[in-house]
């Protein structure tokens, strides 16, 4: 796991593709990455790694998934 939990780049808050995993209380990051790719929730990529911004983790969560 990543030493850094969370970031903040231009008042959006990133977490780590794990941790997001892990606030989804799901085991693995596969289904993260895939609900980045069907649009449901956003990231962005800093160098190699990819961030999930924190409020569309959020309002995924919020809305029923």
């Amino acid at each position: 796991m990543s030493a850094f939990q969370s970031i903040e780049l231009a008042s959006k808050q990133l977490v780590t593709m794990q941790h997001a995993a892990q606030m989804l209380d799901l085991h693995d990051t596969r289904v993260v990455m895939r609900l980045v790719r069907e649009g449901k929730i956003r990231a962005r990529k800093i160098g190699r790694r990819n961030y999930i911004v924190v409020s569309s983790l959020r309002d995924f969560c919020e809305s029923g998934r």
